[in-house]
């Protein structure tokens, strides 16, 4: 089965796999997919990822506007 066609949330767990066993550039791809769907648990394991620098550069802007995300998200449902 092609990845691109898995639902958000098993891209997130397949990537939460990778990203336990510290195979982070996979993780990267998998959480990406779910987070572009606006899975926000997805949007969460990247934020953390920038912020420690795990498989990518660290960059605490980009972490911030992964969790700003979330935030953004969670406030519309709450309207």
């Amino acid at each position: 089965m092609c990845k691109y066609t898995y639902k958000m949330s098993e891209n997130c767990e397949i990537g939460l796999k990778y990203y336990n066993d510290k195979q982070y550039d996979k993780a990267l791809e998998y959480f990406q997919l779910a987070a572009d769907q606006d899975f926000t648990k997805a949007q969460n394991y990247l934020g953390a990822m920038y912020r420690l620098g795990y498989g990518v550069e660290q960059s605490y802007q980009k972490a911030v506007e992964y969790f700003q995300t979330i935030v953004t998200h969670i406030a519309g449902m709450q309207r």
